[in-house]
């Protein structure tokens, strides 16, 4: 029995047509447009540096100088370089010597151009003794992918609004019109910012960097991160905070609890006697004696 090509044309095209949803998925988390063209990985690189130094602030002003001899800039910065006092020094009379630091400390945090990120680390290194370097990455192509394609479809749907603002017959449709457009215009701005910022976050890495003159206020990791008696020492500061919290709530109402507990006994008092003086026998009224007539 012959079959007639329209319907072998028919056969193969319906499957395609309903899983056209799930193959923009799957293009989405293979890394390509739903078009099948290939997307480059857009991969998100952060890294940490704590480091010991002599001097903070020099210190500082060579980070600086890496970041923006490669291009990058500062994003935030803290810094204490204030004159250190020797612990075994006695510190000199003085308004304002009433402290003694025991080291000076900062914080740094640049943006690196990704390509460069490796190469700042290491220039970064040499500010110092290195005592704990962090980096991570996170692959945000599917997430750049979906916004990417929402946008191209928010644009289409105001060109549509669009073609039926030039159509609109009355003052009332324009309106309604005007305002279906200028939310879809919202929406489609709010995208593009988006995209905007990955771009950027892909673009330039984020470095942070921890300066000290003492090796104390640089948090090293170490292995006891678990284990029983970790919980145990865990649970046992948890306790003292909430027993702390508890006792600073407590005297904080103490002198209003008192100030009740006050008013309370002058109110009981005052209704017990208020009661009392109610429930007393009047005395009996004498019996009149007759006039004699």
């Amino acid at each position: 029995m012959s079959s007639t090509p329209g319907a072998a044309a028919a056969g193969p095209a319906a499957p395609a047509a309903g899983g056209a949803a799930q193959s923009q998925e799957q293009a989405k988390a293979a890394g390509s447009a739903p078009g099948g063209v290939s997307v480059e990985p857009k991969i998100v690189r952060t890294a940490g540096l704590f480091i010991t130094v002599q001097d903070v602030g020099a210190a500082a002003v060579r980070a600086r100088a890496v970041a923006v001899g490669l291009g990058g800039r500062v994003v935030d910065e803290s810094i204490n370089a204030t004159p250190v006092v020797p612990s075994g020094d006695v510190a000199p009379a003085g308004p304002a010597t009433s402290t003694i630091r025991r080291g000076n400390y900062g914080h740094l945090t640049v943006a690196i151009p990704s390509d460069k990120l490796e190469q700042s680390l290491d220039q970064f290194a040499e500010l110092g003794t290195v005592v704990q370097r962090t980096s991570a990455a996170k692959d945000i192509t599917a997430t750049y992918v979906d916004t990417e394609s929402r946008i191209a479809t928010k644009k289409a749907s105001i060109e549509r609004v669009r073609a039926l603002l030039g159509q609109a017959k009355d003052v009332a449709q324009i309106v309604s019109i005007e305002s279906e457009l200028a939310s879809r215009e919202g929406e489609l701005e709010s995208l593009q910012a988006q995209l905007t910022a990955m771009s950027n976050q892909v673009a330039m890495s984020t470095v942070t960097i921890a300066l000290s003159s003492n090796p104390d206020t640089i948090p090293v990791a170490t292995d006891d991160t678990g284990g029983f008696v970790s919980g145990l020492k865990s649970g046992w500061n948890a306790f003292l905070s909430s027993l702390r919290v508890a006792l600073t709530a407590i005297g904080a109402l103490l002198p209003f609890l008192v100030l009740a507990a006050l008013l309370y006994v002058l109110v009981r008092w005052w209704l017990t006697r208020r009661a009392t003086t109610a429930e007393a026998p009047q005395p009996a009224a004498s019996p009149r004696t007759p006039s004699a007539d």
